[in-house]
């Protein structure tokens, strides 16, 4: 599935298919429908739905090769219709970075092999670690390399001063 395009239906299929599992009930789909409708009626199970959009391997947007951050279901509550879930999860959701394609995949450095002809070498050791990692924990890597600059900007400015 990931190769596939993410479509508003996949969306609804992922919210429709979340909120089922959470309530362990048959009811059809119906988008205009609030997961009060569909049996939701506590905060964890809000809180599961969430989990499972974000997470589930079977259904979830892991399934379709996605993500979303957190922050974007944040407001989901009983009065949330399946329409709406839909929309968020279509409009907030990304490609994960594994799946993402990035010139470094393939990068290979130029190199000598031992009787001085040219040869390529693949980018390994601690570039490929780096790249990898970043890949893996994109959030992770992201604020790692804004606290470095932090880090740097107060070092540079005080031998400004």
């Amino acid at each position: 599935m990931p190769d596939d395009e993410f479509t508003p239906g996949d969306a609804t299929d992922v919210a429709h298919k979340c909120t089922i599992a959470t309530t362990l009930n048959n009811h059809p789909l119906r988008p205009n429908e609030t997961l009060g409708d569909y049996g939701v009626s506590t905060s964890e199970q809000t809180l599961l739905i969430k989990t499972r959009i974000r997470t589930n391997q079977d259904f979830g947007l892991p399934h379709h090769g996605r993500s979303i951050d957190p922050n974007a279901l944040k407001d989901i509550d009983t009065d949330t219709t399946i329409a709406d879930l839909s929309n968020i999860i279509f409009d907030e959701s990304f490609d994960t970075p594994s799946n993402l394609p990035f010139l470094t995949s393939d990068l290979t450095f130029p190199s000598a092999d031992d009787e001085g002809r040219p040869g390529a070498v693949a980018a390994s050791g601690t570039a490929g670690a780096m790249v990898e990692f970043t890949r893996q924990n994109p959030v992770q890597a992201l604020l790692i390399s804004a606290a470095v600059g932090m880090l740097m900007g107060l070092i540079m400015g005080s031998r400004r001063r």
